[in-house]
């Protein structure tokens, strides 16, 4: 059955059907005995104005509403008093505000990289980055970017900074303060305040195991070459085990002992309880662009008579008096490092040179005696290493005197320190004063330096 049911009411006196009045609603088909109907879309043109009228009334009504949202809009973009306003009354969530990049915040400094690292940003590189300065950095566009440095052996780093700063950002920053040498002592008072610091992780720490091992290997090689043993002739000074001055009877065969202090695993090389392989963070503009480190090393004398007799197994490096007490204990040198594939390591002092335990523990007692209230004035000093530690080091001396015309020789040997011309014994009395052999070895390497 059909679930459509039509109605049809018929006229009791004429049998005609009676239309409803609602009926022209109802799309019906003609009846065969009608004739057929006009086309539908044919209209009395009363009929045609009223709908041009309806148009038109709907478009002005569309127009009226699209003007009042663009002012609506205008006013909550100028206003924000409006727009806060807008979102109580529909009770709208507040948006989060837009950062606002602070003044420097494009620019992200690099610091403590190995200087043959390389750095790229969004896959290019920044040919620009020195890693090798002490403060290097980048400038960054709007919008978030991907930075990474390849600095092998140390592991690779890759982070995200934006600009500007974003919470999501993952490079590994540090708060400039005084204590950060790359900063100098105006700390991140020097910085423009929105500025970002990019630590890129170059320490001796951070190294794998294996490449910190080669490290450890490469300078301990470098530092500590084959001893070359000397003999010492009759009335030669050296020291005892104790510390204590000896002067030799007979022939004595002498060999210096370098130990290097390792690493200690426990304690980071970049924290002030570092003792070797501590980090220097940071090279100068005139660097040659090495990886730069601090190495301690102790030294001791090993002292033997001809026929192999041990006389001092291992007699330190400078006499135990009084005056020496604030010596310091350990010698240090500053470790310079390029990475090829394997290590490169040279050592300086303090002055630029190459390393000399040797010169290094005849300066240091050397300035004990001047800070001591001597009354030597001087204008000139000069350090000269021999060839081997052994042999010494001598260090010449310039009085303010115009009328001294002889330099003051001093003459570092087997951990004594001795007066090696007359001069040098009428500055400092208290020195022990050279043998005639001591005199020749100090005149030898005045003549044939190795200068440290």
């Amino acid at each position: 059955m059909d679930d459509d049911i039509e109605f049809e009411v018929t006229d009791l006196h004429t049998g005609t059907p009676i239309r409803h009045p609602l009926a022209h609603t109802v799309s019906e088909p003609n009846s065969p005995n009608e004739p057929e109907r006009e086309n539908d879309d044919e209209q009395s043109p009363q009929s045609l104005l009223q709908g041009r009228r309806h148009r038109a009334n709907w478009l002005r009504t569309a127009l009226v509403a699209v003007s009042i949202a663009v002012a609506v809009t205008l006013v909550v973009l100028v206003n924000p008093a409006a727009k806060s306003s807008l979102y109580t009354v529909f009770r709208l969530p507040t948006p989060a505000p837009s950062p606002t990049p602070l003044p420097g915040g494009n620019t992200v400094y690099l610091v403590r990289g190995a200087p043959w690292g390389a750095v790229t940003i969004d896959g290019k590189r920044a040919s620009s980055v020195n890693l090798g300065m002490t403060l290097s950095w980048i400038k960054l566009a709007a919008g978030r970017h991907t930075i990474v440095v390849a600095q092998q052996p140390f592991p690779t780093l890759r982070c995200i900074v934006s600009m500007p700063a974003s919470p999501r950002d993952s490079c590994p920053l540090i708060t400039p303060s005084t204590e950060t040498p790359e900063f100098g002592n105006g700390g991140s008072a020097d910085l423009p305040a929105g500025s970002r610091v990019v630590d890129l992780g170059a320490r001796f720490s951070r190294l794998p195991q294996d490449a910190r091992d080669a490290l450890v290997t490469a300078v301990n090689n470098r530092l500590t070459h084959p001893p070359t043993p000397m003999t010492i002739q009759p009335g030669d000074h050296y020291l005892r085990e104790d510390g204590t001055l000896a002067v030799a009877q007979t022939k004595l065969r002498v060999t210096f002992v370098p130990t290097l202090l390792a690493p200690v695993n426990a304690v980071a090389s970049d924290s002030n309880s570092c003792v070797s392989f501590c980090d220097v963070s940071g090279t100068g503009m005139n660097s040659s662009g090495t990886w730069d480190m601090m190495i301690s090393l102790v030294g001791t004398w090993h002292i033997t008579s001809l026929g192999g007799a041990v006389v001092a197994d291992s007699a330190p490096m400078f006499p135990a008096e009084p005056i020496y007490e604030g010596q310091p204990p350990t010698l240090t040198a500053e470790i310079n490092l390029l990475w090829t594939g394997q290590w490169q390591v040279s050592a300086q002092n303090g002055f630029n040179g190459s390393f000399s335990p040797i010169c290094q523990t005849a300066d240091n007692m050397l300035g004990t005696y001047l800070n001591a209230g001597t009354q030597v004035s001087i204008t000139g000093m000069g350090y000269q290493a021999a060839h081997t530690p052994e042999q010494g080091c001598v260090i010449s001396m310039t009085l303010s005197d115009p009328t001294a015309s002889d330099p003051l020789y001093a003459y570092y040997h087997l951990g004594v320190l001795l007066a090696a011309n007359n001069a040098a014994h009428k500055a400092f009395p208290a020195l022990p004063v050279a043998s005639a052999n001591e005199r020749a070895l100090a005149l030898r390497v005045l003549a044939n330096p190795q200068y440290p």
